[in-house]
């Protein structure tokens, strides 16, 4: 009853006082961790669970009950009945039943048709797999998977070929392979996407959204730390975090730009490769991050729209005459995604490559994400 007690007071603390405006939940949740550091590893675990669960879950108690109620009657609702005996008091056509609002709702309804609406709806609310990828600049993925602790009980991916997935949630930062390099957190999904970018040594690469370098970091192998790659994000604390990244890595072939404009015009028209990973709405990741669906409730998608369009016109002018550019989101949305590929394809002179990819959620597998390979033509 004691830990019961201190479990669900810092539970129903967390809830009222985490703000998903200032940050993501994962991050808050490891400074509240850090702060009060009289809460054990198993304490921690079930507070965890509970406060994903909760928030994933509100809209389905409140819906189920008929009028709003606090965090504690939605915890107790959801202890006695379960998600699915309440989930099936809701018609399936009730966005209440899978946790999200309206307006989400009907974002998703517009980019998938059934039975695909239905089951990625209902992926929205699984826990996501833990995936860590190869760096084959160091090592293979089969010489990694003995390596790895056993406790963490590695599989080779099913979806990506370098990837690894793990079914116990540990500190991975403290293991000597990740302090050597030899592998990275990244989900199936993005690691399949940076695929897609088929560099080869002695190429010039432009890393236009670099981020703390994720895309880099795994296309980088390919190129065998000949040619360049240019990084460059508006974000410059990033930028410091993948500087880090690369160097743990053994990748050397690296810039960086930190300028708050573009990368200085010297690079126009130069850059075989420009790797495009836009800032969206994040829709792909909902499932690792449920705190999203409360801002995508309230964020115009053509924000996103707009700023993706502006980007992109900033970085075609650095694809030399043939060169290529692949366009990436992190998002389930017709909006950001296809859409998007018809407004390019109109206002710029490029070809697509092939046909997009979609990579829908999938059930243990990978998050949601999008590409477009395109060709700026010769004649430009």
């Amino acid at each position: 009853m004691i830990f019961r007690k201190f479990r669900s007071y810092h539970l129903l603390t967390l809830l009222e006082t985490f703000d998903p405006k200032r940050g993501a939940l994962d991050r808050f949740l490891s400074y509240y961790f850090r702060k009060n550091r009289s809460i054990g590893s198993k304490d921690r675990s079930e507070i965890v669970q509970n406060i994903y669960m909760l928030i994933r879950f509100w809209r389905l108690c409140d819906a189920t009950a008929g009028f709003k109620l606090n965090w504690n009657r939605r915890l107790e609702l959801l202890n006695r009945f379960g998600v699915v005996n309440l989930q099936e008091r809701l018609g399936e056509n009730r966005p209440e039943r899978y946790g999200i609002g309206p307006i989400l709702f009907q974002r998703m309804k517009r980019s998938f048709d059934q039975p695909t609406l239905g089951e990625q709806l209902n992926i929205l609310n699984e826990q996501a797999p833990i995936s860590i990828r190869a760096n084959l600049i160091k090592i293979s993925r089969e010489d990694l998977l003995p390596i790895l602790p056993k406790m963490l009980n590695p599989m080779p991916s099913a979806y990506a070929p370098n990837a690894i997935i793990l079914s116990k949630r540990e500190n991975l930062l403290t293991l000597s392979s990740f302090k050597e390099g030899l592998f990275e957190l990244q989900d199936e999904g993005s690691q399949l996407i940076a695929n897609f970018v088929d560099c080869a040594p002695g190429d010039r690469v432009l890393d236009y959204c670099a981020g703390s370098g994720g895309k880099t970091l795994a296309f980088a192998p390919k190129m065998k730390n000949k040619g360049e790659i240019l990084l460059y994000d508006v974000r410059s604390s990033l930028l410091r975090k993948a500087k880090d990244r690369l160097k743990r890595a053994g990748i050397y072939n690296v810039r960086f730009c930190t300028s708050e404009t573009d990368p200085p015009k010297k690079y126009h028209n130069k850059m075989d490769w420009v790797v495009l990973d836009v800032p969206c709405s994040g829709s792909g990741s909902m499932r690792r991050h449920p705190e999203l669906r409360e801002s995508l409730e309230i964020t115009e998608l053509s924000y996103w729209v707009e700023k993706q369009r502006d980007i992109f016109r900033k970085a075609i002018a650095f694809v030399k005459p043939g060169g290529l550019l692949i366009y990436i989101t992190c998002s389930l949305f017709r909006e950001e995604n296809c859409d998007q590929i018809e407004f390019f394809l109109k206002n710029h002179p490029i070809s697509l490559v092939k046909d997009p990819t979609h990579i829908r959620l999938t059930s243990g597998g990978p998050d949601g994400f999008f590409s477009a390979l395109f060709q700026k033509k010769s004649s430009y």
